[in-house]
């Protein structure tokens, strides 16, 4: 409501709050770097969203969120950052899933191996 009634201070402060009471909930951060945004006020929406690009972990949607909040603050460099990130993620679950499908296949050429040497 205080982001549609442009009222951007008020809408920092109650998300603030917010983010005292849940610091870790990537929803009230996010929300309080998109009004920073609106605001124009890139030290206070980079400092809510490298924390939480910190806390994201492998979240991949969480991470592109981010860097789309960073272009939407006008900071190239740091969504740079957070498409190698995005990128770097992407890659290691594919290696896993991969690896997954390759243990699955080795461990059934194993056994049907195994089962056609006893016989």
């Amino acid at each position: 409501v205080y982001v549609r009634d442009n009222r951007l201070a008020d809408a920092a402060k109650l998300m603030e709050t917010a983010r005292k009471k849940w610091p870790e909930n990537t929803a009230v951060l996010t929300t309080l770097a998109d009004v920073y945004a609106l605001q124009k006020d890139t030290a206070k929406t980079g400092e809510v969203l490298a924390y939480t690009s910190s806390i994201a972990g492998d979240d991949v949607a969480m991470h592109q969120e981010i860097k789309a909040l960073y272009e939407k603050a006008e900071m190239t460099a740091e969504a740079a950052e957070e498409q190698i990130i995005i990128e770097t993620l992407a890659a290691q679950q594919a290696t896993e899933q991969t690896g997954a499908d390759i243990t699955g296949d080795i461990s059934a050429d194993e056994t049907s191996t195994g089962s056609e040497g006893g016989n």
